[in-house]
């Protein structure tokens, strides 16, 4: 559907928009938890996978986001400026966007104007997706995280 709306001009490709959002699934682990979770943010954390019984889904991962524990899915979903989804790539919860911008930049499988803002959340921002963007011809319009014990500048 996205191809022919490109091809009658539909699709203005002005700028791309990436976000994340978790979807839990009603088919987690029951009972007590003593499963090791990935934490929001942090790429370096490997969790620890445990046999569940077949009523659980076994491709489901746990995210602790905020306090609060999830278990399921992430969807990450590009949009153009206007909002329309171009494509969603759903990874497991545990999985860091760091680490997988690129991955969900090849789901979007149409040439893209160079120099076109790519927006998203700190999540995203990294020494290698600056260098994907660069790569790729997109301008950077990741936002900037804070460094730990320095304050923010204008």
């Amino acid at each position: 559907m996205n191809k022919q709306l490109e091809i009658h001009n539909i699709i203005v490709k002005t700028g791309l928009r990436i976000d994340a959002s978790v979807t839990e699934t009603p088919l987690r682990p029951k009972g007590k938890t003593n499963f090791k979770v990935t934490e929001d943010r942090f790429a370096d954390q490997v969790e620890v996978h445990k046999e569940y019984p077949d009523s659980v889904d076994k491709e489901g991962t746990w995210l602790k986001k905020r306090g609060t524990y999830h278990f399921g899915f992430k969807k990450h979903h590009v949009t153009d400026n206007e909002g329309l989804v171009l494509r969603v790539l759903t990874t497991t919860a545990s999985k860091n966007e760091i680490a997988n911008l690129e991955e969900v930049l090849e789901t979007v499988n149409v040439v893209l104007p160079k120099d076109i803002p790519l927006k998203a959340d700190k999540r995203y921002q990294s020494n290698k997706n600056s260098k994907i963007l660069n790569k790729r011809n997109l301008k950077n319009h990741l936002l900037k995280k804070v460094v730990k014990n320095k304050p923010l500048t204008k």
